[in-house]
């Protein structure tokens, strides 16, 4: 799959400027945050009519993906295999990645987001439907398809706006 790069970056144009400003996880999905909050009506799921609070835009990512800082790689997907705290490779039998604040990937993320916001400076897309979100502090959020999947359940990545959704999958670019 190739993708319009100019498309990719017009959809991811509108986080410039705005702050990065919180994260999130459902399972190995990673959600993150920019911009500022408003109140929303649950149209779906058991909450639905419920009232909620959500961020003008969140970038929804089920690929691979990585938060680079001046001193490496601050935290990543993979981090989520990996338990928090001092030994990431303790005995497995009593642990639960589930549980927030069991990965190494919650505590590393939880922890870099103290220095938050976060100001987007710039976007960068690649052929296949990669991004580069270059962030203030001389960091960068690197997203990064790394299957060749093409089918119904082949999505890379979401940006959830005020009023739309841009998704990008093995099929494409959904805008």
């Amino acid at each position: 799959m190739i993708v319009d790069i100019a498309q990719v970056e017009r959809a991811l144009s509108p986080l410039v400027g705005l702050p990065l400003c919180g994260s999130s996880r459902a399972a190995d999905l990673q959600m993150f945050d920019f911009g500022g909050t408003r109140t929303r009506v649950r149209q779906f799921g058991p909450r639905k009519g419920e009232t909620a609070e959500v961020h003008d835009f969140s970038l929804h990512v089920q690929c691979g993906w990585r938060v680079r800082g001046p001193a490496g790689i601050v935290v990543g997907a993979t981090d989520l295999r990996y338990r928090s705290g001092d030994d990431p490779y303790g005995d497995d039998n009593d642990w639960d990645y589930q549980l927030t604040g069991a990965s190494r990937r919650d505590q590393r993320i939880a922890a870099w987001l103290r220095g938050a916001p976060f100001e987007v400076l710039r976007v960068h897309a690649d052929e296949v439907g990669g991004c580069v979100i270059e962030l203030a502090g001389r960091f960068t959020l690197d997203v990064f398809p790394e299957h060749s999947l093409d089918g119904e359940y082949s999505e890379h990545w979401r940006l959830l706006r005020p009023d739309s959704h841009c998704v990008v999958s093995g099929r494409g670019i959904d805008d």
